[in-house]
């Protein structure tokens, strides 16, 4: 992910440059500050768009599929997808942790548990 650049860049595990897609923008596929990637094991890929307060999915290829969050994120930065396919996301702009379903519902939130500017999630098997 370029943050100034506004776009995520794909390359080959030996670091040769293949494509890259989004630019700067609000529409969807478009990005204002991305900061965090996650990329499934099918393929799926998860930006973390902290100026457009979302969170943009893509097809490997670059291909928009959706953007969730708007009014809920707000200057998200870490993701992760778990097991079961929930998508968590850390929010720093309201110092919280969101859950999503695939399709994008917001299905629960982690607030007011002294959160100060969270950046990063992650999850384990348990």
């Amino acid at each position: 992910v370029e943050c100034e650049g506004h776009c995520v860049s794909v390359f080959t595990e030996e670091g040769t440059f293949l494509y890259s897609f989004g630019h700067r923008g609000k529409a969807e596929g478009e990005f204002n500050d991305p900061a965090r990637i996650h990329i499934t094991p099918d393929d799926l890929v998860y930006v973390t768009d902290g100026g457009n307060n979302c969170i943009q999915m893509f097809q490997q290829n670059g291909q928009f599929i959706r953007q969730f969050g708007n009014g809920i994120v707000k200057g998200p930065r870490g993701i992760t997808v778990t097991s079961d396919g929930h998508i968590m996301v850390a929010s720093f702009g309201v110092n919280k942790f969101s859950i999503f379903t695939q399709d994008g519902q917001c299905v629960h939130e982690v607030t007011n548990i002294g959160l100060k500017v969270p950046r990063s999630v992650a999850v384990n098997s348990d």
